[in-house]
């Protein structure tokens, strides 16, 4: 006789039973994963965006049906786990070898964490930087410049995934925050890497500079950074919100944006 089996059930049940050995749920999907109100893959959900969608109150994704079932059950999972993903069959292979999969990674929030790049992790770092060169997001670094990125940089994981990083190089009395890189953008996690970064930071004085206009309109929304303006400009000024480390800085045919982190900012003019 034919048995009517959810086979999402009986993951959440294997996950409740053996949570401490299980480093993550993979779901296989027709679709690959979660799709928006305009039928476009979501790359990455936080659990306050898990929450949204099964509450109604998310503007860029609905779900009914069986893929409500599953977002109901990874809301169930999540805190247990920490990390769900949804992919395709052929996307498998590549969810489970590569640092970054195809379909849509479902993260609780309360359970990222921050830590200095591993050594195993240096290919991650390479491979963003090199694309983010190519793509005018980052500038062309000198190989003892990477060298000291790489030595002060953070990566934000959840679980054995990296979903970003941010470099925290000093200069001084201050500390540039640079190469500020997420693995899939529009989901938030720019802004937990800024609230980690100001975290790290502490109370030391911190800035950024950026070209990305992505990146710009990230730190203005933040909250924790104030736009100081643009570099060369303040230069002609001769304005005494620069860090003495960027009064000389070359902006003969790259012009910056510059943004100085709040707290700090108002801490060192205590």
């Amino acid at each position: 006789q034919a048995v009517n089996v959810n086979a999402d059930d009986i993951a959440v049940t294997l996950v409740e039973q053996y949570r401490d050995r299980i480093a993550e749920l993979i779901l296989l999907t027709g679709t690959g994963g979660v799709l928006d109100v305009q039928g476009r893959l979501v790359s990455a959900l936080s659990s306050s965006q898990v929450s949204a969608i099964i509450d109604g109150t998310s503007d860029t994704v609905k779900v009914d049906g069986g893929m409500r079932k599953k977002m109901t059950e990874i809301q169930r999972v999540l805190p247990k786990i920490g990390k769900v993903v949804m992919t395709t069959t052929s996307g498998l292979a590549s969810e489970i070898s590569q640092w970054m999969g195809s379909g849509t990674l479902c993260f609780d929030e309360s359970q990222l964490c921050v830590g200095s790049l591993r050594q195993s992790q240096e290919g991650i770092f390479d491979a963003v930087y090199e694309e983010h060169v190519r793509t005018g997001k980052f500038r062309q670094r000198s190989a003892e410049e990477l060298r000291v990125l790489k030595e002060h940089h953070f990566v934000l994981s959840i679980k054995n995934s990296p979903l970003g990083g941010f470099s925290l190089v000093p200069r001084g009395a201050w500390l540039e925050l640079s190469t500020l890189w997420a693995g899939t953008l529009g989901n938030g996690i720019g802004k937990h890497l800024m609230d980690h970064a100001i975290a790290c930071a502490r109370s030391t004085p911190m800035y950024a500079l950026s070209t990305d206009p992505a990146a710009i309109n990230a730190f203005t929304k933040h909250g924790g950074f104030s736009h100081a303006g643009s570099l060369h400009i303040l230069q002609e000024n001769q304005s005494s919100t620069i860090p003495p480390h960027l009064v000389s800085y070359d902006t003969s045919s790259r012009k910056p944006e510059l943004f100085l982190s709040r707290r700090p900012l108002d801490a060192a003019k205590g």
